[in-house]
């Protein structure tokens, strides 16, 4: 310890700024301080310091588990957790938070007066990770605690339709003229959870030629077209859709282009007989 004259006659004992106290290495400090004028006899007093042991925030229900449904656990759902402090206001802790994995944590939180609540940020609908991790420190200023750990498993994870067949751009060709009704592809899907009924769309809805059975997944034409006739006014004869599978919580997509061929068309009579008339000898 040190000591420095404030003003003339007071004097004040102090801590120099790059030491620090530690109980558990020494609980009781004796000064003497030693008063003189260098003229008349020198008076002495004593002081003791004593040490006061700090007493460490302390987590009442961490390390602890969660579990939340993928399908039911909607944002801004809180999970609290509750820090006691027995010599320090649990205003004044500080925390430090993370979540693993990183990249794709859904949580947030916020301090409040008795510890943290952690947030969730999304609809757990969209959530594919199977668990998460919260680190959990705690400081109050001397002594820091943690990291503890609030484990969070994500039940009931919904899987994700899969196109068994579908190439990620499939192109398809259909002859001019081919028949109404025609079966031109059929598009099947895997999907982990057996009890999912799995239904196809596709977009743009309104097309005049084709078609995709909702559930069957099969492309057929609704109409006839002629090539010819498209092309030479100018109107589309190739047709791109983005194809939808969905088990009603997620859906998979793809790409599918139908183009019309153009077929050539073989040269027909416009009557079915001819006359033809003409003089002898000429």
């Amino acid at each position: 310890m040190s000591h420095d004259c404030i003003e003339y006659g007071i004097y004040y004992v102090y801590i120099p700024r790059n030491r620090s106290l530690d109980y558990d290495s020494e609980v009781r400090y004796d000064v003497s301080v030693t008063c003189t004028d260098g003229r008349q006899p020198s008076d002495e007093g004593h002081l003791m310091f004593y040490v006061i042991k700090n007493i460490p925030p302390e987590f009442t229900d961490l390390p602890r588990e969660e579990i939340l449904p993928q399908q039911s656990t909607s944002s801004d759902f809180t999970i609290p957790i509750v820090v006691t402090d027995a010599d320090t206001a649990t205003t004044s802790l500080s925390y430090a938070i993370n979540c693993e994995p990183s990249a794709s944590c859904p949580f947030s939180w916020t301090t409040t007066s008795t510890g943290a609540d952690i947030k969730t940020t999304v609809d757990f609908s969209t959530i594919q990770v199977p668990a998460f991790d919260i680190h959990v420190t705690v400081n109050d200023g001397d002594t820091t605690v943690g990291s503890n750990v609030l484990s969070v498993y994500v039940e009931n994870i919904n899987d994700i339709p899969v196109f068994a067949n579908a190439e990620s751009d499939l192109k398809i060709g259909v002859e001019e003229n081919t028949a109404v009704g025609t079966l031109l592809y059929t598009y099947f899907t895997t999907d982990l959870d057996s009890v999912d009924v799995v239904t196809y769309s596709w977009t743009p809805t309104t097309n005049s030629y084709f078609d995709i059975d909702s559930a069957s997944g099969q492309i057929s034409t609704v109409a006839e077209f002629d090539y010819d006739n498209l092309f030479y006014v100018g109107f589309a004869t190739s047709f791109r859709f983005v194809v939808r599978a969905t088990d009603t919580k997620d859906t998979a997509t793809t790409t599918v282009t139908i183009s019309i061929v153009n077929v050539n068309d073989v040269p027909t009579l416009s009557n079915t007989h001819y006359v033809l008339n003409d003089t002898e000898n000429v």
